[in-house]
């Protein structure tokens, strides 16, 4: 299967991207934040597709990762680890837009997801090309 942004992963040289360690497998109970109360399929774009100016051609190795992040959609592995991330964030970014957080899963097919952060129960999840989330619901307002 293609990825969403196999185009951008060429463009910008990002050769390890996806990382070695990703993996299209199902996650049950997984945790992203939306802009808004309603799920279209803007509450799936990745930082990229929102902002694509974020991307630095600077090639520094620390980039590349920082860079092929920016190409993924950012999950967590429980809602209070989500709640947690939200408030760091919130304190770190002042306008950080996101207000609401969705919950749902991850089926085999979505693409490629990168192990869980031990300590923050974050992960990158890749997506394919034209995946469409359909198993996720509103949690409420963070």
């Amino acid at each position: 299967m293609s990825l969403r942004h196999t185009k951008e992963i060429f463009d910008f040289k990002i050769a390890s991207c996806p990382p070695q360690n990703c993996v299209d497998e199902e996650r049950n109970n997984v945790y992203r934040f939306s802009k808004t109360e309603h799920i279209t399929t803007a509450t799936f774009e990745t930082p990229y597709e929102i902002k694509p100016c974020r991307m630095n051609p600077l090639t520094t190795d620390k980039n590349l990762e920082k860079q092929c992040s920016l190409l993924a959609l950012s999950f967590y592995i429980s809602e209070e680890s989500a709640r947690t991330a939200y408030l760091q964030l919130k304190s770190e970014i002042p306008n950080f837009r996101m207000t609401h957080l969705v919950s749902g899963i991850i089926l085999v097919g979505y693409g490629m997801s990168s192990p869980p952060n031990k300590k923050s129960g974050h992960f990158d999840h890749h997506p394919y090309k034209d995946t469409y989330y359909k198993d996720f619901d509103l949690v409420g307002k963070l």
